[in-house]
């Protein structure tokens, strides 16, 4: 594998998208208006949408990889 490939697509796609959702789950924190079972509910969502959404995304890698290395 091409490990500045799979670096690089680790590092500027994923790490965007746990840059928005580390955002997100602050926001969320910072609110005072928002009780305390809110904020621990928006941030386990944000959490499980995380490990699911890696899954995705390490998939979607791995075809990428297939398919540019296969033809």
């Amino acid at each position: 594998m091409d490990h500045k490939w799979r670096d690089d697509m680790w590092n500027k796609q994923w790490g965007k998208y746990l840059d928005a959702a580390h955002d997100n789950i602050n926001k969320h924190l910072r609110n005072y208006n928002s009780s305390e079972d809110y904020k621990k509910d928006i941030t386990n969502k944000w959490i499980q949408w995380a490990s699911e959404d890696v899954e995705v995304f390490v998939n979607a890698l791995k075809q990428e990889w297939y398919k540019n290395n296969n033809n």
